[in-house]
């Protein structure tokens, strides 16, 4: 059941978001919000298609001004369901997400569900969809898109 080569799992992350503050036709500033994370993860299986994930991990964020970047936390869970030898259905998955200084107002969980797809046996492209809240307070719903490559 234990396979220290597949259960494993670090990642290294970059994300750019670009948003729009205000209402466009207002002369509204548009804003480049950045995150670099790494995580450490582990999976357990629990049946031969059913699994959990869980990782942990630290990462900068950063906005145009660099005066306003700063450091933060990172867990994740899931559950992970293999469809077939190409298609997994990630059931759920929930993301903790919050500075370590909470003055900086990053306490942003998340919720999502979507399937990956093995490409080949280091390669995947992803889909989900999430719901996002920042401070408590329901903030967006989203879709993501993704590509994993494994070394």
């Amino acid at each position: 059941m234990f396979n220290a080569a597949s259960d494993w799992a670090a990642c290294c992350v970059i994300t750019i978001r670009r948003q729009r503050n205000g209402v466009p036709a207002n002369g509204a500033q548009t804003e480049t919000n950045q995150n670099l994370e790494g995580t450490l993860g582990y999976r357990v299986p629990l049946t031969t298609t059913f699994s959990l994930t869980g990782s942990v991990g630290i990462g900068e964020h950063w906005r145009q001004n660099p005066a306003a970047a700063f450091p933060y936390y990172v867990l994740r869970i899931g559950g992970d369901l293999d469809l077939n030898q190409t298609v997994t259905w990630n059931v759920v998955s929930f993301r903790y997400r919050d500075g370590f200084d909470p003055d900086d107002h990053y306490n942003t969980p998340q919720v999502a569900t979507g399937f990956t797809y093995k490409l080949d046996g280091r390669s995947s492209i992803s889909a989900k969809i999430m719901r996002n809240w920042r401070e408590g307070d329901p903030s967006n719903t989203g879709v993501s898109l993704g590509f994993k490559q494994q070394f």
